[in-house]
């Protein structure tokens, strides 16, 4: 596979990444353009699942989660047609297994907590807390060492 072909399996998801971030947009339109999709694309298209690749996506595994909470911030969840919304439980009882992944869903945290008040989602925020504190506490690893 070239870094063309990689680049236009990624695209997807660097969609959804600018819809929640439309700052991103023009240092990343010549790439998007030239790769030929669009945020409609990633809504149909997208797969982030790399641990159970028997299903397109799992909705279950930590990148599914991860990517349905990146939804919710960029507020597309009902257009993303490869995973369902996210809900706490799915957030709660998400496996998490490596400090990079915890920095993502800070990312996560921080995206739902800059939306706009009649937007915001705080039954996502209370469970991304309660996990990675989880995590935390059985790692014992600190919160703070991660960026939280």
């Amino acid at each position: 596979m070239d870094r063309t072909e990689w680049a236009r399996l990624q695209c997807p998801a660097t969609s959804l990444l600018l819809a929640a971030n439309p700052a991103l947009i023009p240092a990343f339109l010549p790439i998007t353009a030239n790769l030929g999709y669009d945020l409609h694309d990633a809504m149909r298209f997208m797969r982030v699942c790399v641990e159970n690749l028997e299903v397109y996506n799992c909705g279950k595994c930590e990148k599914c989660i991860r990517t349905m909470c990146n939804a919710a911030a960029a507020g597309v969840s009902d257009q993303l047609q490869t995973l369902p919304p996210v809900t706490p439980d799915d957030i709660r009882n998400m496996p998490l297994r490596r400090p990079t992944a915890v920095r993502y869903h800070l990312e996560n945290l921080r995206h739902l907590r800059e939306l706009p008040p009649e937007k915001r989602r705080p039954e996502l925020e209370d469970a991304i807390e309660a996990r990675l504190q989880t995590y935390c506490d059985a790692t014992g690893i600190p919160l703070a060492s991660l960026g939280g």
